[in-house]
C-alpha cells in the first residue's frame, strides 16, 4: 500500500543443518534485480462544452505526465480531450441537418481578453468562437474535437499542434485551412456536412487547403545512441499517422499545400535503427442537393502528398466521381 512505511528488508536467510554441521546463507536480494522507484503517468480526462454561445478566455487544463518507461507513444498517457459543440445532435430524421450549435471557429495565436463589461448579453456569444491555439499546447490536451454549423478558419500564420499520438477532428459546414495542423504519429480528420442554418451555395460546403497549408502526422525521429544521448528522454513515435478528409462537396488541396504521413525512425541505445511505417491519407468528395438540384463535388489535387518511410510506404485512398491519372499535375 502507498501509506506503508518499511524499516528495512529481510534480505538474509540462514539455514543451519545442525545434524550435518552445515550452515547455508541465502542473500535474497543478490538473486533478484533492484529497480529504483519511478513515476507512472495516467491519461487525463475530458472537458466538453456544448452551448450555442462560447467565449474562451479562461484556463483549461488537461495535462498528463509520462513516466520513465512510458516513452513509447503506444504506452504514453494521453493528455485530455477537449470537445466543443454537440458531437451527437438529435435529429427527427437522418435527412435533417446536423445542429452542432456553435456558429464557427477562428483559430488564433493570440488571446483577446474580455472586457470587464462582458456579460450574457454580449454579442460575442453569437459570434464565431475565437480559439487560441495555446489552449491545446499549454493546456496539455492530446485530443481536440470541434463541431460547428458554420466555418472553421485557420489563418496562414497559425499552427495548431497536438502531442505525439494525439488527434484533431474538425467538423462543420466549411473548412478553410491556410496554416498548419500537426499531430505526430496521430490523426487529423476534416469533415464537412449539411448543418443547421440557411442553405447557401454548394461551394459553402467545401474543404480547402490553401497555399502553405500543412497537415502533418508524420512519425518522429529519435536518437537514443549512447554516444549522442546518454540520458534519453522524450517520446518514441515512429509510425506515421492518418489524415482523413471527407467533404459534402468539393475538396481543394491548393498548390503549395502539404499532407505528410511519413514514417519516422528510432536510433536505439545500441545504435541500431528501427524505422517506422508511413501512415495513410484518404480524400473524399461528396454530393449535396441545393434547391432540389444535386450538386456533385470534385477533388482538386494540386498539393503535395507525402508518405515516405524506412519501413512500409504510406497508403492513399481517393474517392471522387472521376479520377484521371496523367503524367502532369492537373487536379482531379
Amino acid at each position: 500500500p502507498a501509506d506503508r512505511v518499511y524499516d528495512g528488508f529481510a534480505d538474509t536467510y540462514i539455514k543451519d543443518y545442525g545434524r550435518w554441521g552445515v550452515v547455508e546463507t541465502f542473500q535474497t536480494l543478490d538473486r533478484g534485480e533492484f529497480t529504483p522507484g519511478y513515476r507512472e503517468g495516467r491519461s487525463a480526462g475530458t472537458i466538453a462544452i456544448n452551448a450555442h454561445g462560447v467565449v474562451l478566455d479562461g484556463s483549461l487544463q488537461g495535462k498528463a505526465t509520462p513516466g520513465l518507461f512510458q516513452r513509447d507513444v503506444a504506452k504514453t498517457p494521453r493528455g485530455g480531450t477537449l470537445v466543443i459543440g454537440d458531437p451527437a445532435p438529435t435529429k427527427a430524421t437522418s435527412a435533417d441537418p446536423d445542429d452542432f450549435r456553435i456558429a464557427g471557429f477562428n483559430f488564433s495565436n493570440l488571446r483577446s481578453p474580455l472586457s470587464g463589461a462582458f456579460d450574457f448579453s454580449s454579442p460575442l456569444l453569437l459570434d464565431e468562437v475565437l480559439f487560441p491555439t495555446d489552449i491545446v499546447t499549454q493546456g496539455g490536451f492530446s485530443q481536440l474535437q470541434l463541431f460547428t454549423n458554420g466555418t472553421v478558419n485557420l489563418p496562414a500564420d497559425v499552427n495548431l499542434a497536438a502531442a505525439p499520438g494525439g488527434s484533431v477532428a474538425l467538423t462543420g459546414r466549411q473548412i478553410n485551412l491556410f496554416g498548419s495542423i500537426t499531430a505526430p504519429a496521430g490523426s487529423i480528420a476534416l469533415t464537412t456536412t449539411n448543418t443547421a442554418g440557411a442553405i447557401g451555395a454548394a461551394e459553402d460546403y467545401t474543404i480547402t487547403l490553401g497555399s502553405g497549408a500543412r497537415l502533418d502526422t508524420a512519425g518522429l525521429w529519435t536518437n537514443d545512441s549512447r554516444a549522442i544521448n546518454p540520458d534519453p528522454s522524450g517520446p518514441i513515435a515512429t509510425k506515421g499517422g492518418t489524415v482523413a478528409i471527407r467533404s459534402t462537396y468539393d475538396v481543394n488541396l491548393g498548390a503549395g499545400s502539404v499532407i505528410n504521413v511519413s514514417g519516422g525512425g528510432w536510433v536505439q541505445p545500441d545504435d541500431k535503427l528501427k524505422g517506422g511505417d508511413a501512415g495513410s491519407i484518404s480524400v473524399e468528395s461528396g454530393a449535396i442537393v441545393i434547391a432540389a438540384v444535386p450538386q456533385q463535388g470534385e477533388v482538386g489535387l494540386d498539393g503535395e502528398l507525402q508518405g515516405y518511410a524506412v519501413g512500409k510506404g504510406g497508403a492513399l485512398a481517393i474517392t471522387a466521381p472521376q479520377v484521371i491519372i496523367t503524367g502532369q499535375a492537373q487536379g482531379v
